[in-house]
C-alpha cells in the first residue's frame, strides 16, 4: 500500500497482509456504491469530488473519537501505524476475528 503526501510530505510504502487488503478493498467498495467520483484512485473520498481527504478531515475524525471514548490522549494525531492499529481494535470489537 501506498501513502502519498504522509507525514514529513513523504511517500511511503507499508507492507499489508491479505487479510487487510480485503478489509481495505470492502471499505473501497461499500464507500463508494452510488456516489460520483467513485474512479477516484483515493481509498478515503474527500469531500470534493475525485479528491482525496484533506489532513485535517481525519485529524476530526480521530480527535472524536478520542473524545468519545473517554481515552486520555496527551499527543496528538497519530502516524499511519498507530491509525490501523486503532482500525484494527475497533474491527475486534465489531467482532471481527483478527486473521
Amino acid at each position: 500500500m501506498r501513502v502519498r503526501n504522509g507525514k514529513g510530505d513523504k511517500e511511503r510504502v507499508l507492507p499489508s497482509s491479505e487479510r487487510l487488503l480485503k478489509e481495505l478493498e470492502d471499505y473501497w467498495q461499500a464507500q463508494r456504491q452510488g456516489k460520483a467520483g467513485k474512479e477516484s484512485p483515493w481509498l478515503f473520498l474527500g469531500e470534493k469530488t475525485g479528491q482525496p481527504m484533506i489532513r485535517f478531515t481525519g485529524q476530526n475524525i480521530y480527535y472524536r473519537a478520542v473524545k468519545k471514548s473517554g481515552v486520555r490522549r496527551d499527543q496528538g494525531c497519530p502516524d499511519s501505524k498507530d491509525f490501523y492499529k486503532e482500525l484494527a481494535r475497533q474491527r475486534r470489537k465489531e467482532g471481527v476475528k483478527p486473521a
